[in-house]
């Protein structure tokens, strides 16, 4: 299955005369770090694209800049300008700069070298210049493995999940020194230890996953009041970091497919909340990224079997109704009723579940109109419908792991807390 990268990399030298390490590095980077890694230079400009709206949107999408400087480059116009843009983002890219054939004394010593001189604040390595192919092998090589290891990476760990860290670091406005401050003031004791397997993480990134793995712990609000976020941001944050009072391993039964999918049966110990515990349940599964439609669906008894078929029907984008009903709001399964679904993501009902009878209908009929639709069940941990459930639904039956209620109300305690903050800071 071919992936999207999960960095991009820009890729700044002298377009006009690259020869020598540079040119074989150049050459080297583009397939050196893997899928995980585009790794953009001059030469991904297609024939008859204008080369620098190109180059600048190639820029803002970057997560890592690295320079090849060489006497020639260091004196050039367009390395010196992609320099400023990548050190001047927002976002504050990491810059990995490989000094060829000349040294940081040389930065400060001459003056055409101006441009360059605060590279001591970025990460350096200096190999030698040569017109040997063996010793041009050499230090390309070892300029690669230098890179390699400066750059994040993602071996066994999950590839979704990092993807959520790195979309809520980008939320930061912090540097990496505020980010570290905040991580040795709220989680030093989980800071240790790490769960995304085999990645590298770069500070922010690192901050993100710590907010995470503390399951909306006090010190999240804590943590979350001082990043003094804009309001769009800070919305972004709470959604992401809203359902991670679960660990993906508690939510990972709601994530489910196939022909007949099992039916995940989720109980909360405040009957209130179900509805909004279902949905933190399903958010963690896809942590916090979306691609799944959902649809809340309460069925009501009173008429029998026909009303709830009547009632599930409505919820199909091909019922033919009023014009007020709301297509966001329907299921997007793309067939006619008895004929094999292509949707694209997938389908949910979310149903809260008082009564035996009613809730067992109404997965009857969705299932009648599309076996791939995914039924999820809220139940009350007081209400005793297990068994009934569970007999009548056989082996589709899957229920989820009980969550403890102190987790469940600290973490709704830690969400009031950053809720307010936000409704504060748009008062202001």
């Amino acid at each position: 299955m071919n992936h999207e990268p999960l960095w991009r990399i820009f890729v700044s030298h002298s377009a006009s005369k690259t020869t020598g390490v540079a040119a074989r590095l150049l050459g080297d980077l583009k397939g050196a770090f893997g899928p995980n890694y585009a790794v953009w230079t001059d030469k991904s400009i297609g024939a008859g694209t204008q080369w620098r709206p190109e180059i600048e949107h190639s820029l803002r999408a970057a997560d890592f800049g690295v320079l090849l400087l060489d006497a020639t480059a260091v004196v050039k116009e367009w390395p010196a300008r992609e320099y400023n843009w990548l050190r001047a983002s927002a976002q504050q890219k990491a810059i990995f700069a490989v000094l060829i054939g000349i040294t940081k004394k040389d930065l400060d010593a001459k003056p055409d070298y101006r441009n360059f001189r605060d590279l001591k604040d970025y990460q350096v390595l200096e190999v030698p210049e040569s017109e040997d192919a063996q010793q041009i092998l050499a230090s390309a090589v070892k300029a690669l493995e230098w890179i390699d290891g400066q750059l994040p990476a993602l071996d066994t760990g999950n590839r979704e999940e990092y993807r959520t860290i790195k979309e809520l670091a980008g939320l930061f406005s912090v540097t990496d020194l505020e980010a570290d401050e905040l991580i040795g003031a709220y989680f030093p004791e989980l800071c240790e230890a790490r769960t995304t397997d085999a990645v590298r993480l770069q500070t922010r990134e690192r901050l993100a996953e710590l907010l995470i793995r503390a399951q909306l712990s006090r010190q999240v609000a804590a943590a979350v009041v001082r990043l003094s976020l804009l309001e769009e941001r800070y919305r972004r944050l709470v959604a992401i970091i809203g359902p991670t009072w679960l660990t993906l391993d508690e939510a990972a039964g709601l994530r489910v497919d196939g022909e007949s999918p099992s039916i995940p049966v989720v109980r909360s110990h405040q009957d209130s909340r179900r509805k909004q515990i279902a949905k933190d349940y399903l958010a963690r599964a896809f942590h916090s990224r979306g691609g799944y439609n959902l649809v809340e669906f309460d069925p009501i008894a009173n008429g029998g079997q026909n009303a709830i078929a009547a009632q599930v029907a409505r919820l199909f984008l091909d019922f033919d109704d009023e014009e007020e009903d709301n297509p966001a709001m329907k299921l997007a399964c793309v067939h006619g009723a008895g004929t094999e679904c292509e949707q694209v993501d997938p389908q949910y009902v979310l149903t809260v579940a008082d009564s035996l009878h009613p809730t067992i209908d109404a997965v009857r009929e969705i299932h009648n109109r599309c076996r791939k639709v995914i039924v999820v069940l809220a139940l009350s941990a007081q209400t005793p419908l297990d068994t009934g459930l569970s007999d009548r639904l056989g082996s589709r039956y899957l229920p989820i792991p009980l969550i403890p209620p102190q987790r469940q109300m600290e973490a709704q305690s830690t969400m009031t807390l950053i809720k307010n903050d936000l409704r504060n800071r748009g008062a202001r």
